[in-house]
Order: structure tokens, then sequence, then C-alpha cells
């Protein structure tokens, strides 16, 4: 008797065991379901917004096209020199302890004769010069300094 007790009561363990399982099991696939169904409710939101702003964004051009189309500009009239482009004046009395000074505060390397020194601060004050006088009104920046070099 206790063997075929000890069956029963494993059998019976089991089919419970079995069912405890299939209601996991249930509850695992429901879960799922919903997970899905919150997945494309979050899609589908996210499409809307999507859409929403390429909308507005699409709308946005347009009224700037329709603005532009609109709007007439003046003719841009482009002043060629402001300042005449001439060589910098160099005091041919500039110590090369002051030219050397003045090198540095351009940024420029201090090595070399006196006439390379005097040539090389020339050049930088000239593109400084430069820059400042050559505006560019189609691109609305100042243009380079090598862009603008004279030769």
């Amino acid at each position: 008797p206790a063997p075929a007790a000890a069956a029963t009561a494993d059998a019976s363990s089991t089919a419970a065991l079995k069912a405890e399982l299939a209601a996991e099991r249930q509850k695992v696939a429901s879960l799922e379901a919903e997970l899905l169904a919150t997945r494309q409710k979050a899609e589908l939101e996210l499409q809307r917004a999507a859409a929403f702003w390429v909308e507005q964004l699409a709308a946005a051009r347009g009224a700037a096209t329709a603005i532009e189309a609109t709007a007439v500009e003046p003719p841009v009239q482009v002043v060629a020199d402001l300042v005449a482009v001439e060589a910098p004046l160099i005091d041919e009395k500039m110590s090369l302890r002051e030219l050397r000074a003045k090198l540095l505060s351009f940024g420029l390397s201090t090595i070399g004769l006196k006439s390379e020194l005097r040539k090389r601060l020339s050049d930088a004050m000239l593109d400084e010069r430069l820059q400042h006088q050559s505006w560019d009104p189609t691109t609305l920046k100042w243009a380079t300094p090598s862009s603008t070099a004279q030769p």
C-alpha cells in the first residue's frame, strides 16, 4: 500500500504541477499579447508625431519660399576697394628687437635676417588689412586673406 500511495501522491502532484504550468503559459501568452498591442500603439503614436512634424516643416519651408518669392532683393553694390591696397609702412629704423616683438604679436616666426623679418611683417600686416576690407556680400562673411592676396 505504501508504494501505491506514493504513486497516487506523485500523480496528483504531477497533475497539480501540469495545471499550474498551463496557467503560467496562459498568463505568459496574455502578457505577450498585451506587450505586442502596447508596442503597436507606441509605433502608431510615433508615426503620427513624425507625420505632424514633417507637415509642420513642409509648411514652414513653403512659407519661407513664398516669402522669398515675394520679397524683392535690392541689388547689392560691391565696393571694390575701401582702402587702397598698398604695402604697409614699416620704419626702416626699427631695431631687430622691435621687429621680433611685432612678429610675435602676429604669431609668426622671429628667426631670420632683418630683411626677411621686415618682409614677413609687411606680408602679415597686408594680410590683416586685406581681411578687413574684403567683405563678401554674397556669403555675408569676411573673405580669407589667402583668397584675396594680391600677387
